[in-house]
């Protein structure tokens, strides 16, 4: 009797602790929430730069991201396109605004080829050379 009880009482945690797991994936699995700040059209309006914040509450220093969204998609607030690009201000040592996000500037110099100016002292955590066909340029400025 015994040993009946004790299966079921390790059966019942198993199940609760995947309950628990579950929950939490579906509902807790993304606390951040993200923000357009700007969309910069291609020229041929083939492609847009996104430029969005991603805050993730008061641990985290606000950060500035660049995705792209292809064609005339609809941009969700909940499903921004992945971003190739994100920088932080690096605590305040580069220049922001005044939510603390780092001034970037973004430019399409062809379809397929966008520029990104920023500043020397941002601290950047993603910097991808291609996104969706496109090239990525990179300017560092003092």
């Amino acid at each position: 009797m015994t040993k009946k009880i004790i299966i079921s009482l390790v059966a019942s945690l198993f199940v609760l602790f995947c309950g628990c797991i579950l929950f939490a994936q579906v509902f807790l699995s993304d606390l951040c929430a993200n923000t357009v700040r700007k969309i910069y059209p291609s020229p041929l309006k083939r492609m847009s730069a996104i430029v969005f914040e991603k805050d993730c509450g008061a641990t985290a220093a606000p950060n500035l991201q660049i995705g792209l969204l292809e064609g005339n998609k609809k941009i969700n607030e909940g499903r921004i396109p992945e971003a190739f690009f994100v920088i932080d201000a690096n605590h305040g040592e580069a220049p922001h605004d005044s939510q603390g996000l780092p001034l970037v500037r973004v430019e399409w110099i062809t379809e397929n080829k966008i520029k990104i100016t920023h500043n020397k002292t941002i601290r950047i955590f993603r910097a991808d050379l291609q996104e969706k066909g496109v090239a990525v340029e990179y300017q560092s400025i003092p």
